[in-house]
């Protein structure tokens, strides 16, 4: 598996610059998008972004993108969640 943060890097060497950000939390690589403002979500957890194909540090703010799953394997729906019973969900 390749790592994507094993190098930090100032300036991005990819053309187009930028072609993809990324970020890691709790072992889990997210996909991220540049934004004027950022979020609190990402400066509270202290997150930095990283390009997808050279690893150079993202110096703007971001955002992780919207839909992305929590990453947390506890926040994740469990494989059965049909409920066949009446009423529906029970105590």
């Amino acid at each position: 598996m390749i790592n994507l943060f094993r190098t930090k890097k100032s300036a991005c060497r990819c053309r187009p610059r930028w072609p993809a950000l990324v970020t890691k939390m709790n072992g889990y690589v997210m996909p991220c998008q540049p934004s004027e403002y950022g979020s609190p979500f990402t400066t509270m957890m202290e997150l930095s972004a990283r390009c997808a194909e050279c690893s150079a540090t993202y110096p703007g703010n971001f955002v992780v993108d919207p839909g992305t799953p929590p990453p947390f394997d506890w926040a994740h729906e469990p494989e059965n969640t049909d409920c066949s019973c009446e009423p529906r969900w029970p105590n």
